[in-house]
């Protein structure tokens, strides 16, 4: 019976394939396409030079070979709807893991950015006091500093040695950096070159000001971290329960994955336990 199921199921699922095979494939590719030019424009702007066609390549092979390896060995086996659940579910997360990735390596290189503007711009205003001019003073910078910092200003002096007019080349900087001290610090510098003023003082205050920012950051991540360690025990037991009740009583436990009432049990477990973690983030979640 479960046989004629998964046939009947199977036929189907290939009939609305093969008819809107078209529309199918326009949309994917076009997905892909989307989503590999926003993954080399994303490392790109971290100084990471991949060709596309890698790109491509790999998201196509680890999203086949995952499903494959999911839908084929639990099909094999007989779980032909668990197979094809979690293939994809493998689809998605092939899809949408480099991404999540390459934006935890954006925050890190942000923090990273953050945590050397400190010593960036002290020597930036030291420069300017000694009488150097202000690329004079980021040249200095460029060969001092380490990246990512040394990085982007090193990219700043080249724009400017090909005509990029200065206040725009820090404007971009900020764009490629999306960060509050960044936006503070270039605003000051559009409005002090418009205006006039004193750059080693605003620099010094800017230090002061991200300085302080750190202290508060540090101390309130130390608050929270009991909290961020409570939501993840929390949304771990009932996985780690399964486990250990599946070595106990593997029986009564894999009913569940062959049961359409475990199927259901299962989705339930997993949209509480969504809600409760995304709960939780956002109470432990304070913003600076």
């Amino acid at each position: 019976m479960e046989v004629l199921i998964g046939i009947v199921i199977g036929t189907l699922v290939f009939w609305i394939v093969y008819s809107n095979f078209d529309s199918i494939q326009k949309k994917f590719s076009f997905s892909l396409s989307k989503s590999v030019d926003e993954i080399v424009s994303k490392l790109d702007g971290m100084f990471i030079e991949i060709p596309p066609q890698k790109v491509l390549f790999i998201l196509v092979f680890s999203t086949a070979f995952g499903f494959v390896v999911f839908a084929g060995l639990l099909a094999i086996q007989g779980h032909w709807f668990l197979g094809l659940l979690l293939g994809g579910i493998w689809i998605y997360l092939a899809m949408k893991l480099p991404h999540w990735i390459i934006a935890l390596m954006i925050q890190q290189r942000m923090m990273k950015f953050t945590s050397q503007m400190m010593d960036g711009l002290t020597l930036i205003s030291n420069g300017l006091k000694s009488g150097l001019s202000l690329m004079q003073a980021i040249g200095v910078v460029v060969d001092e500093m380490p990246n990512p910092f040394s990085q982007e200003f090193n990219l700043i002096l080249s724009q400017q040695r090909v005509g990029v007019p200065m206040d725009e080349a820090f404007v971009k900087l900020a764009e490629r950096v999306p960060s509050e001290d960044v936006q503070m610090f270039v605003t000051a510098i559009v409005i002090l070159r418009e205006t006039g003023g004193n750059l080693s003082e605003t620099f010094d205050t800017i230090v002061h000001t991200i300085r302080e920012r750190i202290k508060v950051e540090k101390k309130i991540s130390s608050m929270v971290m009991m909290g961020i360690m409570q939501g993840a025990i929390i949304t771990a037991i009932p996985f780690v329960l399964l486990l250990m009740l599946y070595f106990v009583d593997p029986e009564h436990v894999t009913i569940l994955f062959t049961n359409p009432w475990g199927y259901f049990i299962l989705g339930m477990m997993l949209l509480m336990q969504l809600a409760g973690g995304l709960i939780i983030k956002k109470i432990v979640t304070i913003r600076v």
